[in-house]
């Protein structure tokens, strides 16, 4: 593929967004730190800006594999999976909904991109997915966290060999990429399910809340103009008391006509 100045900036706002997510992982400050939370949309806004600049150029296609792609094309793969991490640092409670949705559709973007790279099989339904992962067994998840431990570990020696004097710099850097690539799939295959469950939780809560507005909209009293509902309580012309024309929510409980009260005052009067 011919590189194109627009590569190249989608190159260097990555870069600078990796360098943003080591600035995250190893800060001091509180998650809930308003210095914090501004790092998280800044790194947000950045990877969000290479993911437009990505499918602008219609970067990816199926019809193609990781061979037709330069090393610097293939590190690309990682901005969704990347933007779905960030986002769920998101700390703001009335947005918890929406940035779920987003981190999910992000990972879900991830994964389908590398599926059709041929990076990994495709899997079928989401759901059929879910299902499998509920039905591991004890063995079966110890056997995919000393994967991931494995896989984390070659990643660190293959970027150590970059730091040094290799003599095929350029070859082991692809093979870096395509194994961060790699760890990062085996990564969102576990953490999409813990996502799904995050979000059918807040979705239940934030359905509750809702009920409990609506419920105190119901008791509060309404501004609206209404009759008051003590009014009409005696009859004007036995003097007697009668029951209410209006409840107390001003709403009338019985049939009456409107007449001119002044005339039958002057009329008991005269």
């Amino acid at each position: 593929m011919e590189d194109t100045n627009a590569d190249v900036s989608v190159g260097l706002g990555f870069s600078r967004a990796q360098q943003q997510l080591k600035a995250l992982a190893s800060s001091n400050l509180a998650s809930t730190s308003d210095e914090y939370q501004k790092q998280v949309q800044s790194v947000a806004k950045q990877l969000q800006r290479c993911i437009d600049q990505i499918q602008q150029l219609s970067l990816f296609s199926s019809n193609e594999t990781t061979d037709d792609y330069s090393t610097s094309e293939l590190k690309l793969i990682l901005a969704t999976a990347y933007l779905g991490d960030v986002l769920q640092k998101t700390t703001l409670p009335n947005t918890r909904v929406s940035v779920l949705e987003q981190a999910l559709a992000n990972y879900q973007k991830f994964l389908a991109t590398c599926q059709d790279l041929s990076i990994i099989k495709h899997t079928g339904k989401a759901q059929k997915a879910k299902q499998a992962d509920a039905g591991q067994t004890r063995m079966q998840k110890i056997e995919r966290f000393k994967q991931q431990r494995a896989m984390e570990q070659e990643a660190k020696e293959l970027e150590a060999r970059l730091m040094g004097d290799d003599d095929d710099l350029e070859e082991v850097e692809r093979e870096f990429a395509i194994k961060l690539v790699l760890l990062k799939v085996h990564q969102v295959q576990d953490d999409i399910h813990l996502v799904e469950r995050e979000l059918e939780m807040a979705r239940q809560m934030a359905d509750m809340k809702r009920s409990r507005d609506e419920q105190q909209d119901d008791r509060a009293p309404s501004s609206e103009w209404r009759l008051d509902p003590h009014s009409y309580n005696v009859d004007l012309q036995t003097g007697q008391q009668t029951r209410p024309i209006f409840n107390e929510r001003g709403q009338p409980t019985r049939p009456f006509v409107l007449t001119n009260n002044r005339q039958m005052i002057k009329d008991q009067v005269f």
